[in-house]
């Protein structure tokens, strides 16, 4: 669990100093009294608060399509290495595929199957495919749900705020 500490009080000597002084006087009792009246009555340990702050360090660790696929949302499109253009919308399978392989080869990472790219979609951002008729051929499409649905389904799963999107 990692919080942003206001970087005002960095290396604030005078301010640690007194603070360790009210410690040192009577702040511990003063302090437990404050944690003993504390209501942590829907306090749940089991569930992590939304924190943005770790969120780079949970994108270090995180799979080659969780990083493909917050690239993807965090521009608004799928081809983010081919082209400095482009829109959220359906795809056909292959193509997103391409796209993701492009962006993984880019990235220096080993890229994940055609399959498994599928199952990541499905489960993170609820996109299910399609084989519409489209003249003679019959192509697998991804139908992607909207950018902020999708957005806000990868802040759900990945339990962030919208202050990602703005990084």
């Amino acid at each position: 669990f990692v919080l942003n500490i206001s970087p005002h009080r960095k290396e604030d000597t005078t301010y640690f100093h007194a603070l360790s002084e009210q410690m040192d006087q009577h702040g511990l009792s003063a302090l437990l009294f404050d944690l003993l009246h504390e209501d942590i009555s829907a306090y749940d340990p089991r569930k992590m608060p939304p924190n943005d702050f770790a969120f780079d360090i949970k994108m270090k660790t995180a799979g080659c399509v969780e990083k493909f696929l917050f690239a993807a949302l965090h521009e608004g499109r799928f081809n983010i290495v081919s082209a400095r253009e482009g829109q959220w919308e359906p795809l056909p399978c292959e193509a997103l595929y391409e796209h993701y392989k492009a962006w993984c080869f880019n990235e220096g990472l080993r890229q994940e199957v055609s399959s498994e790219l599928g199952k990541r979609l499905k489960k993170l951002l609820y996109v299910e495919k399609s084989r519409p008729s489209i003249g003679n051929a019959r192509e697998w499409w991804y139908v992607i749900p909207p950018l902020e649905e999708c957005r806000k389904r990868f802040q759900i799963y990945t339990k962030q705020t919208g202050l990602i999107w703005e990084q």
